[in-house]
């Protein structure tokens, strides 16, 4: 079965990319395993000193080490400060 990562790139409560990541996870279940993760626990953008990422950050990474489906807002053409991280 295939694995998949869905990022939900945005911290709204309302979200509708959320709505459609679970959907998809739901009617693709017998095709693949759909594990979504939030960015709401994710801290901002920044570049601590001891350069020693937030190991909530480590985790998503080492998940999307698989494949990966990303959905975002459009904010301005840019991504979530936290996607930075």
């Amino acid at each position: 079965m295939l694995k998949l990562i869905a990022i939900v790139g945005t911290n709204s409560k309302r979200s509708t990319n959320r709505q459609l990541l679970q959907y998809m996870s739901k009617h693709f279940a017998d095709k693949a395993e759909i594990e979504l993760v939030e960015i709401k626990d994710i801290p901002m953008f920044n570049k601590p000193a001891d350069r020693n990422v937030p190991e909530l950050v480590s985790e998503i990474a080492e998940k999307s080490m698989l494949r990966t489906v990303y959905l975002s807002a459009h904010l301005n053409t840019t991504i979530q400060s936290q996607l930075c991280s």
